[in-house]
């Protein structure tokens, strides 16, 4: 079978797009191979979204430190003002930083520069109390709304969970864990939000 790495362009779109798990699918057939890959439509929207510079328009992490800084000098760097301009802008990011990147701080500061009320940040159990930590510790730097912090397990666990939190911003991180939509957790998710978009 082939190998490597397919562009979006290297990818052939059958003539029919299936209904599965009630969402619609695309069927792609891969180049070179007999394999077919079924991807959400939603990947054609994440395709057609505006692109932008990898780290956002120049002067984005000076303009969100300023706006969004305590005065003590501490500045965002500029992978995490571009992500926050995203946001902004689009009310929706997929944020893709390295490690060590600053995604923690990028989580804290969305719920402020979406204005969000009650902004809830989904996370794996052992990142909880790591959250928690750059919350405290990043609190005196910038204005933010202090997030709920949950993990995927307690979501998955407690049905009623995001009625009685009632979020109107969630930040997944490590949002592969809602990569399974027939898993309570994702599931629990998808209903919220579409419950909240009929």
């Amino acid at each position: 079978e082939g190998g490597g790495v397919f562009q979006p362009g290297d990818l052939r779109l059958l003539p029919s797009p299936r209904r599965l798990f009630g969402e619609t699918m695309s069927i792609f057939n891969l180049p070179n191979t007999t394999r077919r890959v079924v991807v959400p439509t939603e990947f054609d929207r994440i395709l057609d979204m505006p692109k932008t510079p990898p780290l956002g328009p120049p002067g984005a992490a000076a303009y969100w430190s300023k706006r969004l800084g305590k005065g003590t000098g501490v500045a965002l760097r500029t992978p995490q003002g571009g992500a926050l301009d995203a946001i902004h802008t689009y009310r929706s990011a997929f944020c893709s930083i390295t490690v060590g990147g600053g995604k923690a701080l990028i989580a804290l500061l969305a719920g402020e520069v979406c204005g969000a009320k009650r902004p809830l940040i989904l996370c794996p159990p052992a990142l909880v109390p790591l959250m928690h930590a750059e919350a405290e510790k990043w609190e005196p730097h910038f204005k933010f709304t202090k997030p709920e912090i949950v993990s995927y397990g307690i979501l998955s666990t407690q049905k009623d969970l995001l009625e009685r939190l009632r979020p109107d911003l969630i930040i997944a991180d490590e949002a592969h864990c809602l990569r399974h939509l027939n898993t309570s957790r994702t599931s629990r998710v998808k209903e919220y939000i579409d419950h909240l978009n009929p």
